[in-house]
């Protein structure tokens, strides 16, 4: 197998690009047929640098709203570091301080993005605009204490944003492109809510094993790193963004981070357990829900044969602890990560009631073995 990277550009890992040549075929494709594309997939699998790639090797007019410096942009705002960027000519940027200046800071995200697109739609004359919104659910707006009310919010903005781009013909030439990793966006739900809005759907799975490998390889040349390449993919598969945060560690670092990852299962669970308890009328055993999100992971279901696996699917994705895959054979609820797998494996080998009880170095024995 050859290696596709482009050492022409640095990622924000300071490495050459790597992979996804069939991920940017797709994204010219979905341009073309589609005005709104979605891109969703696993945490840290590296969306939003695939989208800045694309963008920045076919030289698009792009406005482009960092959705999670936008969120902290009281503090960005006083270190005088901006939170939209335009790739275009000068005097597009020129159009879009000027609609910064007159919208200000006061007006809505969704006011002030099109407001900035107006302008530099005008400007460019009828050629191809792409209004990137990066970590749309990190917007400062969506904030609620459990996912599926902060995901309802997110999604009634999203399905106006679409109507507008795809009936208003001031946006003709407009094309809307979002990255997310939150599981809202790629419920079933979702996809029929938005169904008639010209949106299409892209799933960025994590980067194949041996592009993976040389990726680490270059690098832990130039950062150094603690844990090994057979480690960091028995935990978090091809996963690049977590390069950053893994290879630093110590065992004892590795440690804490093996925890939070059984508790952030854990929570997931728990949640689904009481949802199903209060929709089935009955206590659920914390074993039968174990089981179902293990199964889950294993093949592909059917939503109308198996409700209950179904309902608890939809919860492990808007937790991050799944991402679906959809086929003619159904929905394969993938895990974000290797190691959640693992664990619900070793909680079903051990017949226990909570994943807390679980030892976090047995944890990594067994992910490590994946890799063998």
């Amino acid at each position: 197998m050859s290696i596709f990277v482009d050492h022409d550009y640095k990622t924000s890992l300071g490495t050459g690009f790597y992979d996804r040549v069939e991920e940017l075929g797709k994204l010219d494709e979905l341009t073309r047929s589609s005005k709104v594309i979605v891109v969703y997939g696993p945490r840290n699998v590296g969306k939003s640098e695939l989208a800045r790639y694309w963008i920045h090797r076919r030289r698009l007019t792009t406005v482009r709203v960092n959705a999670r410096l936008l969120r902290a942009r009281s503090l960005l705002e006083s270190m005088g570091i901006g939170y939209v960027e335009v790739q275009a000519g000068d005097s597009i940027r020129a159009l879009t301080q000027e609609a910064l200046a007159h919208l200000g800071v006061g007006a809505g995200v969704m006011d002030l993005v099109l407001g900035i697109a107006l302008k530099v739609a005008k400007a460019v004359k009828g050629g191809r605009l792409l209004i990137f919104i990066d970590e749309f659910h990190e917007l400062p707006k969506y904030k609620s204490e459990h996912p599926r009310s902060k995901y309802e919010v997110a999604l009634e903005d999203l399905r106006s944003l679409a109507a507008l781009i795809l009936k208003d013909s001031v946006f003709e030439n407009v094309n809307l492109l979002l990255t997310v990793s939150e599981g809202f966006i790629a419920t079933d739900f979702a996809r029929s809510e938005l169904e008639g809005y010209s949106v299409d759907w892209m799933l960025v799975k994590h980067i194949d094993e041996i592009h993976f490998r040389t990726l680490y390889r270059e690098y832990s040349e130039r950062r150094g790193c603690s844990l090994g390449e057979d480690e960091i993919l028995g935990l978090v598969g091809g996963s690049p963004g977590h390069l950053a945060e893994l290879c630093p560690l110590d065992k004892n670092g590795l440690k804490r981070r093996l925890r939070a990852w059984i508790q952030e299962v854990e929570t997931a669970l728990s949640r689904a357990r009481n949802i199903l308890g209060q929709e089935m009328r009955r206590e659920v055993d914390p074993l039968e829900v174990i089981t179902i999100a293990s199964k889950l992971m294993e093949k592909p279901m059917k939503p109308l044969e198996d409700p209950i696996a179904y309902n608890v699917g939809q919860i492990l994705t808007t937790y991050n602890i799944v991402y679906p895959e959809w086929s003619e054979e159904g929905i394969h609820y993938r895990p974000q990560y290797p190691v959640y797998k693992v664990i619900l494996d070793i909680a079903l080998e051990k017949n226990v009631s909570s994943l807390l009880e679980l030892n976090a170095y047995e944890v990594y024995e067994r992910a490590l073995r994946l890799t063998e």
